[in-house]
């Protein structure tokens, strides 16, 4: 019997840093074929100091498009985990939902090009 491969770890940032994960997928209609699947886990420096307690703020979206005998649809996600100290949480957390919605809102943005250069084909 065949044993699966074993799943990727999801460490933990290093202290002093936010781990951001953002992930772009590109079907063919709503539930068909995956065109493409681009995603990247990026650690950044934050202004929080390091401490035990850790915050994850995510954010996703998904636009579709369609016409009579085809569609497409991409949805966008970002993912943002940090490490603070128990006095910082509010203020970490904030960090966290601004960097998860900035890498949102950018790969949103190039999604809707990619929907309207689909629309235009069309």
């Amino acid at each position: 019997m065949r044993r699966p491969p074993p799943r990727a770890k999801r460490n933990a940032p290093r202290l002093g840093k936010a781990q951001v994960t953002h992930a772009t997928v590109i079907r063919e209609g709503g539930k068909g074929l995956v065109v493409s699947n681009k995603s990247a886990t990026e650690p950044l420096d934050i202004p929080v100091p390091p401490g035990d307690e850790s915050v994850s703020v995510g954010y996703d979206l998904k636009y579709w498009g369609s016409d009579q005998n085809c569609g497409m649809t991409i949805g966008t996600s970002s993912i943002v985990k940090l490490s603070c100290g128990p006095g910082d949480l509010d203020r970490a957390n904030d960090v966290a939902a601004e960097l998860a919605h900035k890498y949102m809102s950018k790969n949103a943005e190039k999604a809707r090009r990619e929907l309207d250069e689909f629309l235009d084909k069309r």
